[in-house]
């Protein structure tokens, strides 16, 4: 599904419940929802990288900024959704590839993740941009809820992260929470700043060794590596 454009003032359900991949790509106006589980799903790609999409927050609220005139909050929800079920991730709860880009002023996914199971078969996940939004804790959910995880890719633009804070802000964990599986995690970002330094407080609380993660720069050739010779985060300000 590319370059979808759906209505402005109601969202279309769809019902693909022997699906085996899906890949949704620029979707115009209102996210649609996926009414059915999907358990045969391998793989699910979903880039909402539209500035057509209406599901937007400039505050990246995830309960709603109580604005009345963002529509992105004041009509996120129609008489056909459910307030208490997901748009988009319910359904993909059974892939084994996973990839979710968006704005992180889209708030479609971080919404989700308050009605989102857990991802139990999931082996590769791709997150980008979205989830830098209010405080990293869509990334400490899916360190918790991806119990056979093996590989994540964390990719960052050239965005300004949303400062804003969520209702019970997430810590760091105090104990291990990552998978026993996760073999490699990959950070690609466009230049260094407080969110790249914080992402790896975050893997190294959760229990992700140093040397597993590999930080690469669309600026520099440079990657991070366990000696820091291009990236040395020991020496940063505040690890």
């Amino acid at each position: 599904m590319d370059d979808c454009g759906f209505f402005p003032d109601r969202r279309v359900p769809i019902c693909l419940p022997s699906l085996v991949s899906i890949e949704m790509v620029e979707c115009h106006m209102r996210t649609p929802v996926l009414i059915a589980s999907m358990p045969s799903l391998e793989t699910a790609i979903v880039r909402v990288e539209s500035e057509c999409c209406d599901d937007t927050c400039s505050l990246s609220s995830v309960d709603g900024c109580g604005r009345g005139q963002c529509r992105g909050c004041r009509d996120y929800y129609d008489s056909h959704v459910d307030r208490t079920r997901c748009l988009l991730l319910g359904a993909f709860s059974e892939a084994a590839n996973l990839e979710l880009s968006a704005y992180p002023e889209s708030v479609v996914f971080i919404r989700d993740l308050k009605f989102a199971n857990s991802f139990d078969k999931l082996k590769t996940l791709v997150l980008a941009d979205w989830f830098v939004a209010a405080d990293l804790s869509a990334l400490i959910w899916f360190l918790h809820h991806s119990p056979i995880l093996e590989k994540l890719t964390l990719k960052i633009s050239k965005v300004h992260r949303c400062t804003i804070k969520t209702k019970g802000s997430c810590k760091l964990p105090e104990l291990p929470v990552a998978s026993g599986h996760l073999k490699l995690v990959e950070i690609k970002y466009h230049e260094v700043d407080g969110t790249v330094i914080e992402i790896l407080k975050i893997l190294t609380s959760s229990g992700v060794p140093l040397e597993q993660i590999n930080v690469q720069s669309s600026i520099t050739s440079g990657c991070f590596s366990n000696s820091g010779e291009a990236f040395d985060v020991k020496q940063r300000p505040g690890y």
